[in-house]
């Protein structure tokens, strides 16, 4: 039988079941507990629609300002949230996201797991889920085109473990465009 989609674009052969999506997360850790949390989102299938880089400065398109907005209201939304260094790129967003309110131990923190129908509030899973959906919601309101893929399935995230650590992902963050001029060359 031929198959209609390929395993190597990310589907299954027609009659297989799709291959189960394994998590890179840590399996016992807490995602909503005290911390800094480096995470990457990154455009659907890496396009650069959130702008070019120009002389080592990004210049964001109408869809870069947009996640650049919401990325700044997250603290709006989720209260325990705060945001240090951040960069929208030309396909991606590099972020630091700080969790300065510990509420394990109260109801309110009862469940620590994510799990499918049972987000937990402040944890960076649900932070990141919201935020990414509020930019597809949005952009695809504003362009008229309800199925548009804004993101790439999932994120990248890096639990920062240290001040040094911490700093050094600010620098990674802030030189990201001088860098990304670097690799196009």
């Amino acid at each position: 039988m031929l198959s209609t989609t390929s395993p190597a674009a990310g589907g299954s052969p027609v009659g297989e079941r799709p291959q189960r999506r394994t998590s890179i997360r840590l399996q016992q850790y807490d995602y909503g507990q005290l911390g800094a949390y480096f995470v990457t989102v990154c455009a659907h299938r890496r396009r650069s629609i959130f702008g070019q880089v120009d002389e080592g400065q990004v210049i964001l398109t109408e869809l870069g300002r947009l996640v650049s907005r919401l990325w700044r209201n997250i603290p709006r939304h989720h209260l325990d949230v705060q945001l240090d260094e951040f960069a929208v790129m030309p396909d991606h967003l590099h972020g630091l996201l700080v969790i300065e309110f510990d509420r394990r131990g109260t109801i309110y923190r009862a469940p620590t797991k994510e799990g499918f129908s049972r987000p937990v509030p402040g944890s960076i899973p649900t932070v990141l889920r919201t935020f990414k959906g509020a930019v597809t919601r949005e952009w695809r309101r504003s362009i008229g085109n309800p199925s548009y893929r804004v993101w790439q399935r999932g994120y990248y995230e890096h639990i920062i473990r240290s001040e040094q650590e911490l700093d050094s992902v600010r620098r990674y963050i802030r030189t990201n465009p001088i860098r990304w001029r670097l690799r196009s060359k």
